[in-house]
């Protein structure tokens, strides 16, 4: 008997280290913090062969991991663009988590000026989402990461409810504190360890989104979004437009 892999397939900046941190929290998960990171990188470097060893290696170990418990994953979708190909096992479960770039390019830029487009995710999402679409007949789940910063309760019961799981809501309010996974990318989530649950959206640097390069970016990345949100799971009705 195997339980199943549930995978969150994330852009960047997405509010996606604070859904982590509060599926650890429900104590019912081993959970996993982009595991596929090495074999992106490995690939990038020109390791293919590898890579994809490599690759192999992390799905069979969560394979395993999934005969004595579920398992979550939560894995940026562009570290998959070199594996597309790949076959993931029968008891993997996909979903996705998306945000408006507007909220997305200004907290990337403020982590790494010279982020690439590649890097954002949206392309890679709208394409790995069609290929599971299409191949199972079967919309994945997708969540919107601005919506689960401003109704969290309803965003988080909607998932797990359609994973048929319980909610348990008492997770989203979690402990300070980093994860053992983290260590070689704590700048990256240093909001998430100042976190004890979901906040509402700050103040954020729209200007940088005038930026000639970032624009070009930003345009590219709003027309995936776009596309990805007419498959949204959970939407409060203020948020829809």
């Amino acid at each position: 008997m195997s339980y199943p892999v549930v995978f969150l397939w994330c852009v960047p900046r997405s509010v996606s280290t604070a859904f982590e941190k509060m599926v650890d929290n429900r104590g019912d998960f081993k959970v996993y913090g982009e595991p596929f990171i090495t074999p992106y990188k490995l690939f990038a470097s020109g390791r293919v062969a590898e890579s994809m060893t490599d690759i192999e290696k992390v799905v069979e170990h969560l394979k395993e991991a999934s005969c004595s418990s579920p398992v979550f994953v939560k894995e940026m979708t562009y570290h998959m663009k070199p594996f597309h190909n790949f076959s993931f096992p029968d008891n993997v479960i996909h979903s996705f988590l998306i945000r408006h770039p507007k909220f997305v390019l200004p907290s990337l830029y403020k982590m790494r000026e010279n982020f690439t487009y590649e890097e954002t995710g949206y392309e890679e999402s709208f394409r790995f989402y069609n290929t599971l679409m299409h191949g199972t007949g079967t919309a994945p789940l997708v969540i919107d990461g601005q919506s689960l910063r401003e109704y969290p309760q309803e965003v988080v019961r909607h998932y797990f409810e359609s994973l048929g799981l319980d909610p348990k809501l008492e997770s989203l309010r979690w402990n300070y504190g980093s994860r053992p996974e983290w260590q070689d990318r704590e700048d990256w989530h240093a909001l998430a360890n100042k976190s004890n649950g979901f906040v509402a959206q700050g103040e954020t640097a729209f200007e940088i989104l005038e930026q000639p390069r970032i624009r070009i970016i930003y345009d590219n990345c709003l027309a995936f979004y776009r596309e990805l949100k007419k498959g949204v799971a959970y939407e409060h009705k203020t948020d829809r437009q």
